[in-house]
């Protein structure tokens, strides 16, 4: 657990670049999608719950983890901001491949441990993020006295079907379970999203010029554009 509660703290640091850099670009009149800095956000708040999964099960106990875990993700945070200044389309390429071993990873642990994880109770996080059908609005988190719901209910859900124009037909996952019951579920869930990761970085590798209106086989570049042309 400890492991996965390092792999999800530094697993948010990419998208917190891409917005940053995405922010300063929209600043500069270089590059305009707002849909591009949504879906980033929508992924770091994804891996948020995931985080907090994992803090449920004790993952950041021990200080030297800690330290270790937060350190890394700033130094990882500016190496990311510099990447993408220099090629998006590289940075994107570098995230998918970290997207891809979460996948290996989670999926090896799922079925290494699979007996075990259902028979252990889904943690409440879990439950109230991936169960429930509609957003929660703000009158409701503050009327709540459920910390949980404040805490989570609030976060928007992650599938890259809301972006792409593409049927990904070389992809397949299992669907994610809808009515958690066990850890089991819990765990095979987040190993849904890493997947839904995987194929939005595989995606953001074919965006070009132009308004963002989704992902679509014909882009196969990133380009940002200026006053004096477009550069990669």
């Amino acid at each position: 657990i400890e492991r996965f509660w390092f792999l999800e703290t530094v697993a948010r640091v990419p998208y917190f670049a891409y917005q940053s850099v995405l922010h300063l670009y929209e600043t500069l009149g270089w590059w305009r999608s707002n849909q591009l800095i949504t879906m980033h956000h929508h992924e770091s708040a994804n891996e948020l719950v995931h985080l907090l999964v994992m803090e449920s099960l004790g993952g950041n106990r021990k200080w030297r983890d800690r330290f270790l875990a937060e350190h890394m993700a700033i130094l990882y945070y500016w190496v990311l901001v510099l990447m993408y200044f220099l090629s998006p389309k590289q940075s994107y390429a570098f995230s998918e491949l970290l997207e891809g071993h979460a996948v290996d990873t989670y999926s090896v642990f799922l079925e290494e441990n699979e007996e075990v994880l259902r028979k252990l109770p889904a943690v409440q996080v879990a439950v109230d993020y991936y169960c429930r059908n509609t957003s929660v609005t703000f009158s409701e988190i503050m009327e709540s006295n459920d910390d949980a719901v404040g805490a989570v209910a609030s976060i928007p859900k992650f599938t890259f079907d809301d972006y792409s124009e593409d049927e990904d037909a070389g992809f397949n996952a299992d669907p994610p379970v809808r009515d958690i019951k066990s850890l089991y579920d819990v765990f095979r869930n987040i190993n849904a999203d890493e997947f839904q990761h995987v194929r939005a970085m595989k995606a953001c590798q074919r965006l070009t010029v132009g308004d963002f209106g989704g992902f679509s086989t014909e882009r196969n570049e990133i380009r940002i554009k200026s006053r004096r042309g477009a550069r990669k």
